[in-house]
């Protein structure tokens, strides 16, 4: 019995120290890397540097993640439009130039694109 203890925990042993050798010790890619090829990013981005008229390189991606909406609005008010009360997929996505924060709502694939606050170039 003490035998096959002995079996069972060097085996145990070895397969430990083989699994430890594979870790990923890789870089961990940028946000801006993850979210080139989001369309959702992409067009936040591009809606962006079409309202602060300049070009997409000036953009950096801060981060982005995925929601589910509260409404068509993309859960941004807008004085004067009706929204449909519909779960919405989309992303929340964090925009930056220059050292300041843009904060934009989209759809799913990124046909829609709304910012929580008007971008200025202030």
């Amino acid at each position: 019995m003490l035998k096959i203890s002995l079996i069972i925990f060097s085996g145990l042993i070895i397969v430990l120290t083989a699994c430890a050798g594979t870790l990923d010790t890789a870089p961990k890619p940028s946000v801006e890397e993850k979210g080139a090829n989001e369309p959702a990013v992409q067009a936040a981005k591009q809606a962006l540097a079409d309202e602060l008229s300049i070009d997409v390189s000036e953009i950096q991606v801060v981060e982005y993640e995925k929601v589910q909406w509260r409404d068509s609005c993309l859960g941004v008010d807008v004085k004067g439009q009706m929204c449909l009360e519909v779960i919405t997929p989309g992303y929340k996505i964090i925009l930056e130039v220059n050292g300041k924060q843009y904060e934009a709502h989209t759809d799913q694939d990124g046909k829609v694109v709304r910012f929580t606050e008007q971008p200025t170039t202030e």
